[in-house]
């Protein structure tokens, strides 16, 4: 077999639809485009649970909160214990005005792992954003 078959299994081409995704997620620019090859990816090689976290990430930046709650929702399916699926979760729960979700997400990243600073600091923020109004 040479390179270019090899390159033709799906799950080959899942692993570069994602890397492709990955560099335009860094981009920021080409979110849209980050958006499909990370879908693409999936449909290539469902085990690539990963990119549903990334996939959300990107979709929190494009303020489609519903469907980013729909990929971190399946990522902590997944793995229950994704801190960073339920802190970016979080973010998009609070986008939409769901406070008490926002809250119960950083509370379960913060009781998964105590020492993860960034869910901290992001319910010390809501908490004093609350108490300014």
């Amino acid at each position: 077999m040479n390179l270019d078959e090899f390159q033709e299994y799906p799950r080959v081409r899942a692993y570069a639809l994602e890397a492709r995704a990955d560099k335009k997620m860094a981009e920021r620019n080409k979110n849209r485009g980050a958006i499909r090859d990370y879908s693409a990816a999936l449909k290539l090689n469902p085990d690539l649970v990963e990119i549903y976290s990334k996939r959300g990430i990107v979709k929190l930046r494009v303020m489609r909160f519903r469907s980013a709650i729909k990929d971190f929702d399946k990522m902590i399916q997944i793995n229950p214990e994704h801190i960073f699926a339920y802190n970016n979760r979080a973010s998009a729960r609070g986008n939409l005005g769901d406070k008490q979700g926002l809250l119960e997400d950083l509370s379960k990243a913060i009781e998964i792992n105590p020492e993860y600073a960034i869910a901290h600091v992001n319910l010390a923020e809501v908490k004093n954003s609350h108490r300014r109004r």
